[in-house]
């Protein structure tokens, strides 16, 4: 049974019974514990949801970590065909160059071949010519 104190002139301690403000009391202190129980269960929830939310914040952070070491690995891929570009076209130049380089030697050794057969030309009707004389 539940009981409160008040002041009065003639007890200070007399003991009020009034079963108005006892049932009162008691409505309170149900309303209050249904309160509080219902903070603990909405703390629990808030917890298990802040779990949650941070497994899957370390699940993006992981997925984050792959892309961007997918990222890097792309970007190396690139940067090296990128010098594997560079080195073949400069191979292309090179060969260009040689090729350049060789077609005039080509056209000297023609230019020359040319005067050779002249020359045999030449040799041969002077020898045809001294072949005669003779």
């Amino acid at each position: 049974m539940y009981c409160a104190t008040t002041s009065s002139s003639a007890n200070k301690f007399d003991v009020v019974t009034d079963w108005r403000r006892i049932q009162g009391m008691e409505s309170t202190i149900t309303h209050l514990k249904a309160l509080l129980a219902k903070e603990v269960n909405n703390n629990k929830v808030e917890k298990e949801g802040f779990e949650l939310l941070k497994e899957e914040v370390e699940a993006l952070r992981a997925s984050t970590k792959l892309l961007e070491k997918q990222l890097q690995d792309t970007l190396s891929e690139q940067n090296s065909g990128q010098e594997d570009v560079v080195a073949a076209l400069e191979d292309i130049s090179a060969a260009k160059k040689e090729l350049s380089a060789n077609q005039q030697e080509l056209e000297t050794a023609q230019s020359e071949l040319t005067t050779a057969r002249k020359v045999i030309n030449e040799l041969t009707q002077a020898n045809a010519e001294l072949e005669c004389k003779v």
